[in-house]
């Protein structure tokens, strides 16, 4: 079991008020967000970082398809035009497809990527997903966070346990401005330190909910088909 699971919830009481204070103050703006990615993530991640009063840009290869699936306030358009535009962008695809985004490194150089990809099973060699990333895109800075929060609590809103974002990255500047989305958000950002501690928080989903695998996927299975006949 991670060293992580041997810390408190949530930490020291005051920390994450503090850690959102110090985020606001290092930060004023009100950055454009992008979100690479059109799944149910995107989607609770989207109407989440709306309801906190941030622009939303979602990239997507086929825009026209997806739109209807967005609110209305969040503008839907091409991969390319969403890099563009953001100040920041969630990178929300499956990691076997984030070679598919090369095209749009020279439009991302300087930018932040959030990673908030999840592996299949417990990797404990390496590389993680958020270093995968950052090899593919060596301009932007890469941070991992927002992989223990599911589409489910965006939707529904942070309670108890679940407000906490683990994040990490080799950049300052760049943590402390996904802190303050998770902070307007209504979540609690843990600064787990460099990109390197990626892999742990990786795996972190795992370790909770090892047993969990085969009956979630059954009744999704199960969902799917009743839904669909």
């Amino acid at each position: 079991m991670p060293d992580l699971m041997a810390r408190p919830l949530i930490p020291g009481g005051s920390e994450g008020r503090g850690s959102c204070l110090e985020a606001s103050m290092s930060d004023p703006r009100n950055p454009v967000i992008g979100i690479l990615g059109t799944g149910d993530f995107s989607r609770s991640l989207a109407k989440r970082l709306m309801a906190a009063g941030y622009q939303v840009v979602v990239g997507s290869r086929t825009p026209k398809r997806f739109v209807a699936l967005f609110p209305e306030e969040a503008e839907v358009t091409t991969q390319m035009e969403a890099a563009s535009q953001a100040d920041l962008v969630f990178v929300a695809v499956y990691p076997e497809h984030h070679s598919t985004l090369v095209s749009l490194k020279a439009t991302l150089a300087g930018k932040t990527l959030v990673d908030v990809s999840n592996g299949l099973r417990l990797n404990r060699d390496g590389p993680s997903n958020a270093e995968l990333l950052a090899d593919y895109f060596p301009e932007s800075i890469v941070v991992k966070g927002f992989n223990t929060i599911s589409a489910w609590t965006l939707q529904m809103g942070p309670r108890d346990g679940n407000r906490q974002v683990f994040l990490c990255g080799n950049s300052q500047k760049a943590k402390d401005s996904v802190k303050q989305v998770c902070c307007r958000m209504g979540f609690i950002p843990v600064d787990m330190g460099l990109l390197s501690s990626s892999l742990e928080i990786e795996n972190l989903p795992l370790y909770l909910f090892p047993s969990w695998r085969i009956p979630i996927l059954c009744t999704l299975s199960l969902f799917a088909f009743f839904y669909i006949y």
